[in-house]
């Protein structure tokens, strides 16, 4: 999703970074729209998956040991976390490439 939302805006990046732009602030900019993104994900996969979880434990077993809310927030940050860096990664090789490239294009 980052690729091809990166390959969409290239020009955009190049224009900014001839303009001055750092490499942070571009940074910055396109990863708050993929946070959003992830942090919106990861409440509704966490709810899903507790509620989920705990209800086919419950049908299937008479003895279970619960899911436990750590266990969720935890997973969550790890898959916040992970996304993130991946998609950071992906937005830091693009915006240190050579603007005259990206606007050529």
């Amino acid at each position: 999703m980052s690729t091809l939302n990166l390959q969409r805006r290239t020009q955009e990046i190049g224009v900014r970074k001839v303009l001055g732009a750092s490499v942070a602030s571009i940074l910055h900019l396109i990863n708050r729209e993929f946070a959003i993104i992830l942090a919106i994900a990861a409440l509704a996969g966490g709810y899903a998956g507790y509620a989920f979880t705990d209800f086919l434990l419950s049908d299937l077993y008479a003895q279970h040991v619960r899911v436990n809310l750590v266990t969720v927030i935890l997973s969550g940050s790890v898959i916040f976390v992970v996304g993130i860096l991946s998609t950071s990664a992906t937005i830091w090789s693009t915006a240190n490439g050579n603007p005259v490239k990206a606007l050529r294009m």
